[in-house]
């Protein structure tokens, strides 16, 4: 009962929301009376439980079809697999660059950041931490890129 973490409603089973307990629960109360008032504070944001991911190993192909289910704009996390420097572009317009130094990199645009394991590749990188609009994105690139993951983290209000 603290700390942060995911929570789901049982009349939105197929949906998680992002929670945090910021106030103390009184544990004397719940031991004695078996009930405790909890004051649990809940992001606006609810996304897709279990929603799989996109994945495209790269042979002659030069976009990727992504879709965003929810009904409002996503920050999905991108994983590219490849070397040198990668321009990606969603539905034409140019997101972001960046140099892949080291097989892969992960681009988090929840928490904008962009990193390999616990190695930050932030510099690395130029331009935004690219958004999904509602629906089918177009995703493209130029580059030597060999494997692209997208998780579209779908949302709702």
């Amino acid at each position: 009962f603290n700390g942060s973490g995911d929570i789901i409603f049982s009349n939105e089973p197929d949906k998680v929301y992002k929670a945090h307990i910021y106030d103390k629960v009184d544990y004397e109360r719940l031991l004695k009376f078996r009930t405790a008032k909890i004051n649990i504070h809940v992001q606006p944001f609810k996304y897709l439980l279990n929603e799989p991911p996109f994945i495209l190993n790269i042979t002659n192909e030069t976009e990727l079809k992504v879709t965003n289910v929810g009904f409002e704009k996503s920050k999905p996390i991108i994983t590219l697999y490849g070397s040198g420097e990668i321009q990606l572009s969603i539905n034409g317009l140019t997101a972001f660059s960046i140099d892949i130094d080291d097989d892969f990199v992960v681009i988090d645009s929840i928490n904008e950041e962009a990193y390999k394991n616990e190695i930050l590749k932030n510099r690395n990188m130029s331009g935004e931490f690219p958004i999904l609009e509602s629906g089918v994105s177009i995703i493209t690139w130029t580059g030597n890129l060999t494997k692209i993951k997208v998780e579209p983290k779908s949302r709702w209000l």
